[in-house]
């Protein structure tokens, strides 16, 4: 016998170590055998209630404790049936709670019947019964609400994956939002080393902004992983009914990722984005789309904006006559995701189309795409229309919207202060105090982004004294706190080599931290033409022309095969013979 919405009833006590069926007892009856009968021998207060113990207490209005309640649900033999049921019930609830309150009264009361402690359940019934002005019923499972919310929010800040929210299910977490007044756009499970269950859902507020909100379901996954354990019968909260001895080696052990399989398998689509994830970062994007599509049918729009951002990829990897055939997938799901509010997407698309990757017809359509990311203070966004007006590229140049637009990222993000710092530097914009203030905060953290624009600060006197001496010593902090990091080492040795300040550069330190990175065969650096250049330089500047000369060659090669547009090809030629004519490079723009 399979366990229905309609059979509200508890059993008076759980057999040790098997599955009890519910009795059809009414709870009130059940509750008073439960009192006169004393199924612990020891004191209530040291032996925890059953959940149906609980349930039944809390049916007819007794103390509202839902963390009790979850607990013991997870614990209950037969919460397996109770939570797939509930899942199902749940699942209708959510796609109508906000439009046909008379239909939300006996799939609430199902609900609760699986389990109490349901704020979906509880959410309905309080919509059902003000709908039907009986305000005293309503209150009551507005109360609960307030108390599940409240258990909820007591956990965590839910903002980062370090302090996540704990809930019982997916379903509780968009419930959970749902009663902030934010709509879930997409979700992915996922997990780090010190949470094994989590989940990602990802948000719109009411004036558009999204937010990412994270939710620890290590319980869920326990009670799971617990009850595999002692009973291979176990059910999973999917449709179609599929039991742990099932699903073949995937329940024997059931891990993490067996269990986050099976639900793909069963149509959750937070777990089909999370296989897809995985898949993307083995570099194993054939079996990544098949997931994600699957996520996205059936609407999970974070699904549609990992396609896009897949076959985005794939563009630049193919040869310009099947780029077509990725153009168009990538624009179709950016729209899906578009249309669900993401504002990535609309950054991406929309700067898409203003490089003229589908035509010079479509253009015009970037800009707008732009401007309404940036009006939901998308960082990409805010800097790309900073970069415009800063160039006069699609718009009148004006610098004074540019710094505004970098502003308002850099109030947002470390990198885009960075950003925002560099564009005061090239402008005649003043170079403000809290600019300074936010470079020095972030060297104090040992940011080398910060390091080279103090040390170019000094360099040139922006704001501060010109100093040389402090220049050097800032763009050296910078190479010592990454190391390994080809970037940083590279922007520190092409100042130190190629400066038009005699006395900033250190041509010996330049070559010795090159020569580290380039050697290293884990840093790929020695792919990397820019990077090449730099090292050749170096040489030179050392007085080694004849190893100059054959690094820049290899540089060329390398931006030749590379078939990069940004490689800048003609300027490497141009140091190829400068190196040739026994010179070294000398650049009035560096620092």
């Amino acid at each position: 016998m399979r366990y229905t919405s309609a059979m509200k009833s508890h059993p008076p006590c759980a057999a040790a170590g098997g599955r009890t069926r519910r009795s059809a007892l009414p709870a009130a009856l059940l509750l008073a055998g439960l009192l006169a009968a004393g199924c612990a021998s020891a004191p209530s207060t040291t032996i925890p209630l059953s959940y149906d113990a609980l349930a039944a207490s809390a049916w007819d209005g007794g103390t509202i404790d839902p963390a009790a309640i979850r607990q013991a649900f997870l614990v209950a033999p037969d919460f397996d049936e109770r939570l797939r049921q509930l899942i199902f019930l749940e699942g209708q609830v959510l796609e109508v709670l906000d439009g046909e309150p008379l239909r939300l009264g006996a799939v609430g009361s199902a609900i609760l019947d699986q389990y109490y402690a349901s704020l979906t359940g509880h959410q309905a019934l309080a919509r059902f019964y003000r709908h039907l002005e009986l305000a005293e019923q309503a209150d009551r499972h507005d109360a609960w609400v307030e108390a599940i919310r409240a258990d909820i929010e007591s956990s965590a800040m839910g903002t980062t994956p370090a302090d996540p929210y704990r809930a019982l299910s997916a379903n509780e977490a968009e419930a959970f939002l749902s009663r902030r007044g934010m709509t879930v756009m997409g979700a992915s499970y996922y997990k780090t080393e010190d949470q094994p269950f989590l989940l990602q859902m990802v948000a719109r507020a009411a004036d558009g902004r999204v937010e990412n909100v994270f939710f620890d379901l290590g319980d869920l996954y326990s009670a799971f992983k617990a009850s595999v354990r002692r009973d291979k019968s176990t059910v999973f909260p999917i449709l179609p009914l599929v039991s742990c001895d099932s699903t073949g080696p995937w329940c024997d052990p059931l891990t993490l990722p067996a269990f986050v399989h099976i639900l793909a398998q069963g149509g959750d689509s937070a777990a089909q984005v999370s296989k897809g994830r995985d898949a993307i970062a083995q570099n194993q994007f054939d079996k990544a789309i098949p997931w994600l599509h699957q996520a996205s049918r059936s609407g999970n729009a974070l699904a549609s904006l990992l396609l896009a951002q897949l076959f985005e990829r794939q563009v630049f990897q193919a040869s310009s006559s099947v780029r077509p055939e990725w153009l168009e997938p990538a624009e179709r799901n950016y729209r899906l995701a578009i249309a669900a509010g993401f504002d990535t997407a609309m950054a991406d698309l929309g700067w898409w189309y203003l490089l003229g990757a589908y035509g010079e017809d479509r253009v015009s359509e970037g800009l707008p795409l732009l401007l309404r990311a940036a009006d939901l203070n998308n960082i990409a966004a805010l800097l790309r229309l900073g970069q415009l007006y800063f160039n006069g590229q699609f718009v009148e140049a004006d610098h004074e919207r540019s710094e505004q637009y970098y502003r308002r990222a850099a109030e947002q993000d470390e990198r885009a202060k960075v950003q925002y710092a560099r564009f005061l530097m090239s402008t005649d914009r003043k170079f403000d105090d809290r600019a300074w203030q936010w470079m020095r905060e972030m060297a104090k953290d040992r940011n080398p982004d910060a390091m080279l624009v103090i040390g170019d600060m000094y360099a040139r006197g922006v704001h501060v004294n010109k100093n040389v001496r402090r220049a050097r010593s800032w763009f050296k902090n910078a190479a010592k706190t990454v190391p390994d990091d080809p970037h940083f080492v590279n922007e520190v040795a092409w100042r130190l080599t190629v400066s038009h300040l005699r006395k900033l550069r250190d041509e010996r330190y330049a070559l010795k931290i090159m020569d580290r990175v380039m050697t290293d065969e884990n840093l790929d650096a020695h792919r990397n033409p820019a990077y090449l250049d730099t090292w050749a330089a170096a040489f030179a500047a050392n007085g080694d022309f004849e190893r100059a000369i054959s690094v820049q060659e290899e540089a060329i090669e390398r931006a030749v095969s590379s078939n990069d547009p940004h490689s800048a090809l003609e300027t490497l030629r141009e140091h190829l013979e400068t190196f040739r004519a026994g010179q070294l490079i000398n650049d009035e723009t560096v620092p």
